[in-house]
């Protein structure tokens, strides 16, 4: 028998906290919407171009429509969560982007395609993006970043599944009737979820955050002087205005040129080397492994030492991972340098929400957050052609892969600044009390 008792739910004999199945219902989120629909979108190319006769840059401005289409709308997106509720906007949203994924069935022209990405850019904000982040912050008082990395994580570990799924459904019934599959299982898995479960914070469903209680409370009011029930933080226009916003901005540009610039040429990297086409195969798989082991092991270190502790581990094995694929030429080495490189996933998915509420707090950090995210919209729409045409120039991948090597450093500066120039920020609670939080800072 289920009863629902304050912050618990109670399944006979078993107690589980409610974060945990808003958390469940997150990585259900990651799975049918962002996996399949961004993660998988590289199956149905060439099929595409071989039955329109077009090329194969024409359908992947897809992609850059999505990422442009992504800046203008997440500030807004960012104001309407924090103003409706946060199940109909996600409900609407969902649909709107399963639409725009069985749509894609229909078309007989490239230009088609950049619709859909306008539409998963805009209404994609309110769906993958913003209320993973959102809910998840504000639900877990504690274990914030294994949460993040676990919910994330999942995300990698759908499309090792439904990429061979949606290969074979295209295979076995022709790619426009995968794109109405793709589009079921949005419906299917992400609906039930926005429609009865999720809710933005624990107040709506008559609960505490994880790991809130009456001690955690007192210290982080003796830390900081405000009370954390009263949502403290830096004000939206203040925290725009300041140094630390601007270093996240670029460092959230700096990580999504990394991770978006690299992932679809790992493939053409392999083939400049002389390596197969199945091994550049396997570098893809050992990235979204990477990606998939990481995120869970940096949600661990986040939480067990610190962001800073994190954030800084990851810039470590991204060098190393970049180091390894400029130096290395021994097929099994590369696969291991991938493997590491795979970090840079958990730079925007696990650090970068995690820094945006240590450095601003929890009053606007939905709104912050989703202007921060712009700078991975700005940078990350031009990445792929630049390492593309990096090649093109040259002939080689080792200018973009050094281009890399300093964005990483560039990257690292940028959050030490923040680290330095946090400590004057001023926050304010719900009754206007201000406070210099510098303990904040260590």
């Amino acid at each position: 028998m289920l009863t629902n008792q304050g912050s618990y739910v109670t399944i006979g004999s078993f107690k589980l906290h409610k974060a945990w199945i808003i958390l469940i219902g997150c990585c259900f989120l990651q799975a049918a919407t962002l996996a399949p629909i961004m993660g998988c979108q590289g199956n149905f190319i060439v099929p595409i171009c071989d039955e329109l006769g077009c090329g194969r840059s024409e359908i992947s401005v897809f992609n850059t429509a999505y990422w442009l289409s992504m800046i203008p709308a997440l500030p807004v997106a960012g104001r309407i969560l924090a103003k409706y509720d946060t199940r109909k906007v996600m409900t609407v949203s969902t649909l709107a982007v399963a639409l725009a994924a069985g749509a894609m069935g229909f078309y007989t022209a490239p230009w088609m395609w950049i619709c859909s990405g306008i539409v998963f850019g805009t209404f994609g904000c309110c769906v993958f993006t913003i209320p993973l982040v959102s809910m998840i912050g504000n639900w877990f008082h504690k274990r914030t970043g294994v949460a993040m990395g676990i919910a994330t994580a999942v995300s990698a570990l759908a499309i090792v599944v439904l990429s061979p799924f949606l290969q074979g459904c295209i295979s076995q019934f022709g790619w426009r009737n995968a794109y109405f599959v793709e589009a079921l299982i949005v419906v299917v898995f992400a609906l039930p979820w926005t429609i009865f479960v999720f809710r933005d914070e624990p107040a709506q469903w008559d609960a505490e955050a994880y790991g809130l209680d009456d001690q955690a409370n007192a210290e982080l009011q003796e830390r900081t002087g405000l009370d954390f029930h009263g949502q403290p933080g830096v004000p939206l226009m203040r925290a725009l205005r300041s140094v630390p916003f601007v270093m996240l901005f670029l460092f959230a540009g700096i990580a999504a040129m990394i991770g978006s610039g690299f992932d679809s040429h790992l493939p053409g990297y392999a083939n400049s080397l002389g390596l197969s086409a199945e091994f550049g195969a396997y570098l893809v798989s050992a990235l979204a492994f990477g990606s998939f082991c990481e995120k869970l092991i940096m949600g661990w270190v986040n939480d067990r030492f610190g962001v800073w502790a994190g954030v800084t581990t990851e810039f470590v094995m991204v060098c190393v991972g970049v180091a390894g694929l400029l130096a290395l030429r021994d097929p099994t080495l590369l696969l291991m340098f991938t493997f590491l490189f795979g970090v840079q996933d958990s730079f925007t998915n696990v650090s970068l929400p995690l820094l945006v509420r240590k450095v601003f707090g929890s009053r606007d950090y939905t709104q912050i957050f989703s202007w921060t995210r712009m700078g991975a919209g700005i940078f990350g729409s031009f990445a792929a052609v630049l390492v593309g045409l990096s090649y093109d120039v040259t002939g080689s991948y080792t200018p973009a892969f050094l281009g890399a090597f300093v964005a990483v450093l560039l990257g690292a500066a940028f959050v030490f600044v923040t680290f330095r120039t946090m400590r004057t920020l001023v926050w304010v609670d719900d009754s206007g009390h201000e406070k210099n939080p510098r303990a904040q800072a260590k």
